[in-house]
C-alpha cells in the first residue's frame, strides 16, 4: 500500500436517500453510512460529516469493504500523529449507541499509550468519552475525560466481561459502544461496549457530569456529536504507513447489535457450480437462484421455482459467529396464484449448525398464515412445537405482494425459563413467547446447554404433497441481527 485510494468526486445531492445498511427497529436510528454513496464535496469533506478535517489521510476508498464497494479509509502517514477526524452533531441526547465496523492493515503497530478511534462528547466542553484501542497492547478501553467522579480529571474504563479480546491486524471488527450520562446529582450513569456481539465492557452508577451548570462537565452537557478519529496516541509518532478502515457505522438511541448476515443479492456472485457465494448452497441451483424477475429493492432477489410435481425449491445455509439471540428480517413474495402447501411451505429458519434446538418459521395451511415450528425444545420434554399468531388480527399472506416479515429469538439461560420467542408482519407483532425454556440445563441434553444458534436456512419446502403448480417465491433484503432489525431503513442525516 504505497499511495492513497482515494475516490475524488464532485459535490453530489443526495437529499432523502436511504443507505443499503440494515436499519435497527424503526424509529430507534438516528444516522447511518455505510459510504456507499456518500457524496465528497470539492474540499475533500464528506456529505453529513463535518470533515474530515485532513482530506488527504482521511477519505473514501473502493479497495476495501466490510460491505458493498467502499469504505472510509484512514491513512497514517509516519512521523504523524495519526489520520485526522471527523464529527457527526447531534441535537443532543443522554444516551447514544455508536456500532461500527473497523479493520486495521496487516502488520499495523499501535500507539504505545493509545490509538483513538470515537470520540463522544458535547459540542464544547466536558464530560467527552474516547473508545480507544490502549497501552499498543489491542485491548480496548474507553477514556472518560473530565468526569465528576475522578475530580474532573480523566478515567479509563477498561474491558471487565468475558474473555478480553485482542485486536488483531487484517481482519474487520463489530464494535458497538454505549454512553449514557448521570443524572445530576447522581451517580447513574453507564458504559458499555461489544465486541462481534459480546459484551466486554460494562460500567453503571457512574457520575460523569456534575450537579450544577458551573461545574467542569456542567449539569447541563449533552452529547451532541460523535466522531471518527484516526488520532495516534500523543506519547510517539506513526512508525511507517500503515491503514485502518471504518463501515457501516450506526448511531442509535437503542442498541443496535452486529449484522450477521446482510444479503440484498445486488452484488451476489453465483458460482460455476450454482452456488451462492457467502452461503452453503443451494441444494438445487435450478430450482433456488438470483434472478430479476421480481425484486423489492435494487433489480436482484433469490427466486424459488416450485416445479410441479417436486417437494418444493430446495435449501441453502448461511454460517455465521456464535450467538444466544438473532433476529432475522427478510422480505418474501409469491408469484400470482401461488397455492401453499397444507402441512407448511418453509421459509427462514435460525438453528445451531447441527442439533437442537431449532426454529423453523412457515406459512402453515392453504390460507397462508405465519406459524413458527421449533425442534426438540426443554420445556416439551423434547418435543416439537409449533407456535402461531396470537398477537394483532391475524394476517393471511396473499401472492402478488411484498412482506416484511421478522423472526427474533432469545435462547434461556441453561435451567431458566426466560427463552422469548417473537415474529412480525410488516412491523407488527403477530407471535410472541415469552418464559420459555428452549435448551436444557446440561450440555448432555438433547437440546444442550451449550447450543448456540450459527446458521440461517433459507428454505423453499413443500409440505408433505407435491406442488400442484408451476408457481414462484422470491426473497430480498435478508438480514440477521443480534438486536431487532425493522422493516425500513432511516435516511442518512435525518434524526427521528
Amino acid at each position: 500500500m504505497n499511495a492513497p485510494r482515494l475516490i475524488r468526486a464532485t459535490v453530489t445531492v443526495l437529499a432523502g436517500l436511504v443507505l443499503g445498511l440494515a436499519a435497527t427497529a424503526d424509529g430507534q436510528v438516528l444516522f447511518k453510512d455505510d459510504f456507499e454513496q456518500t457524496g465528497i464535496n470539492l474540499d475533500g469533506t464528506l456529505q453529513f460529516w463535518d470533515g474530515p478535517a485532513n482530506s488527504s489521510v482521511m477519505y473514501l476508498t473502493d479497495q476495501m469493504s466490510r460491505s458493498g464497494r467502499r469504505a472510509l479509509e484512514m491513512k497514517y502517514v509516519p512521523g504523524t500523529h495519526g489520520a485526522s477526524y471527523m464529527y457527526k452533531q447531534f441535537l443532543g441526547f443522554e444516551q447514544l449507541y455508536f456500532r461500527w465496523y473497523q479493520r486495521w492493515s496487516p502488520g499495523f503497530v499501535w500507539e504505545p499509550s493509545a490509538t483513538k478511534m470515537v470520540i463522544f462528547r458535547p459540542r464544547g466542553g466536558y464530560p467527552q468519552f474516547y473508545p480507544e484501542v490502549l497501552w499498543g497492547n489491542g485491548q480496548l478501553a474507553i477514556q472518560a475525560q473530565v468526569i465528576a467522579e475522578a475530580n474532573w480529571d480523566s478515567k479509563n474504563f477498561y474491558q471487565n466481561r468475558g474473555e478480553p479480546v485482542v485486536f488483531g491486524p487484517d481482519r474487520w471488527y463489530c464494535i458497538e459502544v454505549f454512553v449514557k450520562l448521570n443524572t445530576p446529582g447522581a451517580a447513574d450513569g453507564e458504559l458499555a461496549a461489544w465486541i462481534d456481539g459480546e459484551l466486554k465492557l460494562a460500567y453503571s452508577g457512574r457520575e460523569f457530569r456534575g450537579a450544577t451548570p458551573l461545574a467542569p462537565a456542567p449539569s447541563t452537557a449533552r452529547i451532541e456529536a460523535v466522531a471518527i478519529t484516526g488520532y495516534y496516541g500523543g506519547v510517539s509518532q506513526v512508525p511507517q504507513e500503515q491503514y485502518s478502515w471504518v463501515d457501516d457505522a450506526v448511531f442509535s438511541s437503542e442498541p443496535i447489535g452486529m449484522d450477521i448476515v446482510s444479503d440484498d443479492f445486488e452484488s451476489a456472485v453465483t458460482n460455476g457450480d450454482g452456488s451462492i457465494g457467502g452461503w452453503d448452497g443451494p441444494a438445487r441451483p435450478s430450482d433456488m437462484y438470483v434472478g430479476t424477475d421480481a425484486a423489492r429493492s435494487g433489480s436482484r432477489s433469490l427466486e424459488m421455482k416450485y416445479a410441479p410435481g417436486s417437494n418444493g425449491a430446495g435449501y441453502m445455509y448461511r454460517p455465521f459467529l456464535p450467538q444466544d439471540q438473532v433476529y432475522v428480517r427478510w422480505f418474501q413474495r409469491w408469484s400470482p396464484g401461488f397455492s401453499w402447501a397444507a402441512s407448511g411451505t418453509g421459509l427462514v429458519g435460525v438453528m445451531p449448525y447441527s442439533g437442537y434446538p431449532a426454529f423453523y418459521p412457515f406459512v402453515i395451511g392453504t390460507e397462508g398464515r405465519l406459524a413458527i415450528q421449533a425442534q426438540v425444545l426443554a420445556d416439551r420434554q423434547w418435543a416439537s412445537e409449533n407456535f402461531f399468531q396470537n398477537v394483532g388480527d391475524p394476517v393471511a399472506f396473499e401472492p402478488g405482494r411484498w412482506y416484511c416479515v421478522e423472526v427474533g429469538v432469545r435462547l434461556n439461560t441453561p435451567g431458566l425459563s426466560d427463552g422469548v420467542l417473537s415474529a412480525s408482519i410488516d412491523g407488527e407483532p403477530k407471535i410472541v413467547s415469552a418464559g420459555r425454556e428452549f435448551r436444557g440445563a446440561a450440555p448432555t441434553d438433547p437440546a444442550p446447554s451449550t447450543a448456540r444458534f450459527q446458521a440461517l436456512l433459507i428454505s423453499g419446502q413443500y409440505g408433505a404433497q407435491p406442488v400442484p403448480q408451476l408457481q414462484f417465491a422470491w426473497q430480498d433484503d435478508v438480514v440477521a441481527s443480534t438486536q431487532p432489525i425493522g422493516c425500513a431503513a432511516a435516511p442518512p442525516g435525518i434524526l427521528r
